[in-house]
């Protein structure tokens, strides 16, 4: 039985752990889009009040 649960509890932190990293990933690719869309966007502005 201890064995079971250990393993158990190594397959959940495995999971857990990459769970953890999906969802820092998402959020830093979620950040780059959003700073690559603000960055864009001001630009635009910027070329906007040049005209």
């Amino acid at each position: 039985m201890k064995t079971k649960n250990k393993k158990n509890s190594t397959r959940l932190f495995v999971i857990f752990s990459m769970t953890l990293f999906l969802v820092v990933f998402l959020n830093l690719a979620k950040s780059e889009t959003l700073n690559a869309a603000t960055t864009s966007t001001t630009s635009i502005k910027k070329d906007y009040q040049l005209l």
